[in-house]
């Protein structure tokens, strides 16, 4: 009799071992795939911030004046061989209004945002944007190391397995 529960206390317990040690390994394992979403996360949910700071001259003009019509702030950022797509007027007076052009060549969804300060109409910079709401590169960078690693489709697959 004392054979047989032993034998049974000798499985149970080699059966916790077997998950322990599993446990342990997938830990191991699947350990540093959350570490890196987490991270990469943080780090995209700071973009706001980290933007204002990084992009403050393309977004922001120095001193806010009465603005001109969007029709010269559109005609005074034209680029040669692009097409116009679209004018984000200024939210407020000490911000830039955003004229988004598409190249032929270029990526679906990336445009080129000229920042106009629309009371002077000068220029304040241009950059790559990502969708017609023109999500500043930083963002597009992190959401792309945050979605991949950069790594394509297994990139892809190691998220997946991440959020898993």
């Amino acid at each position: 009799m004392d054979t047989v529960n032993s034998d049974k206390k000798s499985l149970s317990a080699a059966v916790m071992a077997l998950f322990l040690r599993l446990h342990f390994y997938i830990c191991l394992f699947v350990g540093p795939f959350i570490f890196v979403a987490a991270l990469t996360g943080t780090l995209y949910v700071l973009t706001p911030q980290i933007e204002e700071r990084l992009y403050t001259h393309q977004l922001h003009v120095d001193v806010p004046g009465t603005a001109q019509p969007l029709a010269a702030q559109a005609a005074l950022a034209e680029q040669p061989s692009a097409q116009w797509l679209a004018i984000r007027p200024a939210p407020t007076p000490r911000d830039t209004s955003r004229v988004l052009f598409r190249f032929p060549d270029s990526a679906p969804s990336e445009y080129l945002a000229v920042f106009v300060n629309p009371s002077t109409l000068a220029i304040q910079g241009q950059l790559m944007v990502y969708g017609t709401s023109g999500i500043l590169p930083l963002r597009t960078w992190l959401d792309r190391l945050h979605k991949g690693l950069f790594l394509g489709s297994v990139g892809r697959l190691y998220s997946e397995l991440a959020a898993s």
